[in-house]
């Protein structure tokens, strides 16, 4: 019987509660030449209002050229990011 109640609790315990103890590191990549994105803009400042309103440990950051998403990428993972977002593109 302890070992069914042990197994219960695990099934139902979040997701947060297994990851470690420090908050994910997140990066959020914006494109702003994407067509989404030039015809509402507004969605990069709303992905900043979404990262302070929770207090989460991450950054917006803009492409500048074809390719540059996959570059901050790269060193979003460098820089110890567990979560890269894709916005647009």
């Amino acid at each position: 019987m302890a070992e069914l109640s042990q197994e219960k609790s695990v099934q139902s315990a979040s997701p947060a509660a297994f990851l470690p103890h420090s908050p994910l590191k997140a990066r959020f990549i914006f494109n702003p030449y994407s067509g989404s994105n030039r015809r509402n803009p507004w969605l990069r400042d709303r992905a900043a209002a979404f990262i302070r309103e929770r207090g989460l440990d991450a950054t917006v950051v803009d492409t500048a050229r074809p390719g540059h998403a996959t570059e901050l990428a790269a060193q979003a993972v460098a820089d110890g990011c567990g979560l890269v977002v894709a916005i647009g593109g």
